[in-house]
């Protein structure tokens, strides 16, 4: 049998990586927040650090890879 894998539009993804940093309530309670897994958050924030201070349209083009 074949596992069909959830996908995430970057709207979501992005709204899950600023409640992480702008609320600091950690991983495991915004995946709870959110409704997926603790691991994806923390990919999705690890991703997302290293476009910081550059424009929001880069950033949401990082998370296109997932």
């Amino acid at each position: 049998m074949v596992e069909i894998r959830k996908t995430y539009d970057v709207s979501f993804k992005k709204k899950t990586v600023d409640l992480y940093l702008k609320m600091g309530i950690g991983y495991k309670n915004v995946a709870r927040e959110m409704e997926i897994d603790a691991s994806l958050v923390r990919r999705w924030v690890r991703w997302s650090m290293p476009f910081k201070s550059i424009s929001i349209s880069t950033t949401m083009n990082a998370f296109k890879r997932n």
